[in-house]
């Protein structure tokens, strides 16, 4: 078939193939882009969210955990009460936190690890209470030193 075309066609041919060839790459590459593009938007708009709602959730309880600390070892008893404020705060910020957290949330595995916390807390936030108020020094402990 091929040697009975002439050269023109046989030219026209291959050029329109080529083009057509050139066409099927453009189009996979334009929906590659628009893929890659789709999971940098839900990457950014959506993942980094959550990522930065759990770094600050893990960053609260650590201040809280200083905080306990502080109520601990610190002698003054209008600074025990200052940080058992603050504590309280920082408290009532993670709740407002986890409940923006459990709105945005849709994948079994981030909703378990979320209940896992959830259930957590509760009993991590009653034990440091207890711990911090019941081996906080008394508040005259240094004036008996002297």
């Amino acid at each position: 078939m091929m040697k009975t075309m002439t050269v023109a066609t046989r030219l026209g041919l291959s050029f329109g193939l080529i083009a057509l060839l050139g066409i099927g790459i453009a189009i996979y590459g334009v929906i590659t882009l628009n893929e890659l593009s789709r999971g940098a938007n839900e990457m950014a708009s959506d993942r980094m969210v959550k990522v930065e709602q759990f770094t600050e959730l893990k960053d609260d309880l650590n201040t809280i955990a200083r905080f306990a600390r502080n109520i601990i070892i610190i002698d003054d008893g209008k600074t025990r009460t200052d940080e058992h404020a603050t504590i309280d705060e920082m408290r009532q910020k993670n709740t407002k936190l986890l409940a923006a957290l459990d709105k945005t949330l849709v994948d079994p595995k981030e909703r378990e690890i979320l209940k896992r916390i959830t259930d957590n807390l509760g009993v991590y936030d009653a034990s440091l209470d207890v711990r911090s108020n019941s081996l906080a020094r008394p508040t005259n402990r240094r004036s008996e030193r002297c």
